[in-house]
Formats: structure tokens, C-alpha cells, sequence
């Protein structure tokens, strides 16, 4: 099956113009979701480590790096943006391929569209093109890739970006061909790492190797033309026997894969979400008072305890894959968001002696969109919530107010309010913004971006 070609086919000769009212609107709230965890991300620790290293090695100022003042070569503000914008974890999921979509893609949109100023139309017609690809194949290669170790989001984001880099580069179909075959070739990331910093840079790596394979492709280098189904290939070698090549290339686009998004309330490891949600409906129901739980049992999917089971956290990041510490900080203080995941709360007495009586049981036949909390008190009541959708799943989406919410809790950490309005209202109207290099200057703290700077004018993108 000739799955590399038919997807070079599609990424050429799919437009703008043949993307459904919903895929643009959607393709929106993936840009505002992103810009508002990168611009939260750019407080993190590990921000200071890239942006040094960026420093270090120098390049051209072709893009801005978000949060920051600094500006530096669009294969370093794609490693930059791509790491930040995955530092807290709180980016939004595609469960159907177990990736983290968006976190890959944006970075590459950005640091072209600073490069030659494309339009808001050329950035939408990239995402919504980039996640079909990362998100076909990473359901293409099947749960066991996943489960054997291997962080979807760094070994698929890669096709992503390089997608997407192909399509804003405009890329014929064999040079689009040998870009997915370059940034297959460097699939990689293991989930060994997760709760650590490095868990972000593979989505930071993957923004830039796409964007780097795309570009060597344009130049000319060449790839195998065979690289997704051939043997030895990415299925072949990354994937197990449930890998179904079918399943990258049948009905691209029908519907967009971009429409089973999953946006994040809470700022924790998607798969501790629906015990997060059944936590939080207790609390309300009954207002439990930490004080007064004597056991907290948690049924949930194999994947949860797989992806979020550290059984005993010591920093805010590790909290957020502790699927034991999201249930504990859910009942005690009804939230989860990115102040429940600091070094200190984690480490508050009260918290680690309420997250040790919390336990969990993996239940085969457990979707990984639901989890049973039951909470026993002192007094020998029981409550009990069962969670099969949780919040922000595209069964059960969160809003555009919520989402503009998020977008504003987030940005207030690096930029003025008057400054993130004006951000988050162009990425709102993306279809008719110009230039999206007018938008990347409002997400810098050194732009001297002005109200209304940016046109709002459709404007087709512009030839490389």
C-alpha cells in the first residue's frame, strides 16, 4: 500500500478552500489552546535552559520565541516553542492516536509564517493538515507502539511538522514524499522520561526535526519514498502486529481528524482527567472535607496507572503523572490547574497524607476517557462518581469562553492584559489576519506590537 505517497497527494492538493466552517473554527481554538500553555510554559525552569542554548548558538532572528524577548533561527524557535509549549503539560490530545497534537505542529506555522509572512488562512490550512497526518498514523501504527514505550507525541508529532512545513514550503509531492520520509527516519522519544524535563523536548524535537526535513527536502536530499509502509519502515520497525497501514490513508479527511480534539481543564496527564472530574463531582456533591476520608479507591483504565502512576511525587511535574496526587488535590481544593502542580503543593504534608490513602485498580474493559472514584470518611459513608466523558474530550468540549479562559489565566504570567487581548482576539478571527508574524510579535514581552497592528484582511499565503 503506497501510504507515503497518497499522504504527499494529500498534503499537496488539499486548500484552504476545501476545509469545513468547523475545521477552521476548530483549527482556531487549537491556536489560542497552544499560545496560552506556551506563553504559561514560558515560566517554567526549563524555559531558561532552551532560550540559553538558543542564545549560545546563534542564527539568524527569524522568529520569535513566545513569552520571552528574544527572537532567534526558526529551527531553534521551533525546538523552543515546540518544548514550552508541552513544559506544563496542560496541551491539548488527540486519544484516538495518543499524541499530543498541536504542540509538534504550531511551532513550524509560527516560525514560516514569521519567515515569509503568511496569512491566517496559510496557518490554518497547515494545522488542520499536519494534525491529519501525525494523527492517521499515530492510529495507523496501532496502541501497542504506545504501550511498549515509545511517546507518540515525538515519534508521530515529527510527520506532523514536517506536514505542515511541507505544505507552507510548497512542496511538490515528491519532495513532500522524501520531507515525511526525513522526519520519520528521526522518529524517536521514550517514555521512560516522563515526569522529567525531557518529556516536553520531544515534542520541542519533533517541531524542529519536521521542520528541518522539510526544509533539506526543498533543497533537494533525498529519502526513501516508502518510508511509513515499507519494510523496515516506521510501521515495520516502531509499530507491532495490530499495525493497519489502511487506516493512515482511507477517507483523509472525512471527517478531519482535527474534530476529535481534546482541549485540557486540567493542567495533569490526560488519562488521570476522568478520576480528576469524578474526584471534583464529589466534592461538590457531598463536600467530603479532606479531613474526615479515611480511603479513596480509584478504578480505572490499564493506561492511567501506566501513563499516570507515580505513587509518590516530589516536584509539580511528576505530580501531573500521579494519577494518586490529581485525586488527592481534586478533593481537597476542587481544582486542578497549574497552581495544584507546584514543587510546594505537592510536598504539603496534608496533600502526601491524603494521596497515600488514595489507591487505584486497573479495570480491564475501562475505557481511557473513564474512572469510578469512591471516597469512604471516618464515619463509614461512601460516595461514589462515575466519570465516562470527562471535560474537554470532543464528546463532552469545552467552550470557546472556557477556552478563552484558559488562554487568559495563562498569558497573564508573561504579557500585559492589554497586550493578551489583543493576541487572543487575531488568533479568534485567524482567517482574516494577513500576517501571522503581526501575532508571534504580541506573544513576545519585547515586541512593541500596538493594538490593532495586525489587518484583518484575508490574504492568501505567500509563495516561499
Amino acid at each position: 500500500m503506497d501510504v507515503t505517497t497518497r499522504l504527499a497527494r494529500f498534503i499537496v492538493e488539499t486548500a484552504y478552500g476545501d476545509l469545513p466552517p468547523e475545521v477552521v473554527h476548530q483549527a482556531k481554538r487549537c491556536f489560542v489552546d497552544w499560545t496560552g500553555v506556551t506563553l504559561g510554559g514560558a515560566t517554567s525552569p526549563l524555559a531558561s535552559v532552551l532560550v540559553k542554548v538558543a542564545a549560545q548558538t546563534g542564527g539568524c532572528e527569524q522568529a520569535t520565541i513566545f513569552g520571552t524577548d528574544r527572537r532567534t533561527s526558526a529551527l531553534q524557535a521551533a525546538l523552543v516553542n515546540g518544548t514550552l509549549s508541552h513544559a506544563l503539560d496542560y496541551d491539548d490530545v488527540h486519544m484516538g492516536a495518543v499524541i499530543h497534537p498541536s504542540a509538534p505542529v504550531i511551532p513550524v506555522i509560527f516560525a514560516l509564517g514569521e519567515m515569509y509572512h503568511l496569512s491566517g488562512n496559510a496557518a490554518i490550512e497547515a494545522l488542520a493538515i499536519g494534525y491529519e497526518v501525525e494523527a492517521r498514523v499515530g492510529m495507523a501504527i496501532g496502541a501497542a507502539h504506545y504501550s511498549r514505550g515509545w511517546h507518540a507525541t515525538g515519534t508521530m508529532g515529527r510527520l506532523g511538522a514536517a506536514a505542515a512545513a511541507a505544505k507552507l514550503l510548497g512542496l511538490d509531492q515528491r519532495a513532500t514524499v522524501w520531507a515525511l520520509g526525513l522526519a520519520a527516519t528521526q522518529a524517536s522519544g521514550l517514555r521512560q522520561v516522563f515526569g522529567t524535563m525531557a518529556k516536553p523536548f520531544h515534542a520541542g524535537k519533533a517541531a524542529q526535526d519536521g521542520l528541518l526535513a522539510a526544509m533539506l527536502a526543498k533543497e533537494g536530499l533525498t529519502c526513501s519514498e516508502t518510508i511509513i509502509e515499507g519494510r523496515q519502515g516506521l510501521l515495520d520497525v516502531l509499530g507491532e502486529d495490530d499495525a493497519r497501514p489502511e487506516v493512515a490513508v482511507e477517507n483523509l479527511g472525512r471527517p478531519f481528524e482535527i474534530m476529535h480534539n481534546t482541549f485540557k481543564p486540567h493542567a495533569a496527564c490526560r488519562l488521570a482527567h476522568p478520576a480528576i472530574d469524578a474526584a471534583m463531582e464529589i466534592r461538590r456533591a457531598h463536600g467530603v472535607r479532606p479531613e474526615d476520608i479515611e480511603a479513596v479507591r480509584c478504578r480505572v483504565p490499564r493506561y492511567t496507572v501506566d501513563a499516570a502512576g507515580q505513587t509518590d511525587p516530589a516536584t509539580g511535574l511528576a505530580g501531573k503523572f500521579s494519577v494518586y496526587y490529581c485525586v488527592a488535590v481534586a478533593l481537597a481544593e476542587g481544582a486542578a490547574g497549574e497552581d495544584q502542580f507546584t514543587d510546594a503543593q505537592v510536598r504539603r504534608p496534608a496533600l502526601v497524607v491524603l494521596q497515600k490513602r488514595v489507591t487505584a485498580e486497573v479495570v480491564p474493559g475501562f475505557a481511557n476517557t473513564e474512572s469510578e472514584v469512591t471516597v469512604r470518611t471516618r464515619d463509614r459513608r461512601e460516595f461514589t462518581a462515575h466519570v465516562t466523558t470527562p471535560k474537554g474530550d470532543p464528546a463532552n468540549p469545552s467552550s470557546d469562553d472556557e477556552l478563552c479562559a484558559k488562554f487568559r489565566s495563562l498569558a497573564q504570567a508573561t504579557l500585559t492584559r492589554g497586550r493578551a487581548e489583543d493576541l487572543l482576539n487575531g488568533l479568534m478571527s485567524l482567517e482574516r489576519i494577513a500576517d501571522v508574524a503581526a501575532l508571534a510579535a504580541l506573544g513576545s514581552c519585547a515586541a512593541n506590537a500596538k493594538p490593532g497592528s495586525y489587518l484583518y484582511k484575508v490574504a492568501g499565503p505567500r509563495e516561499p
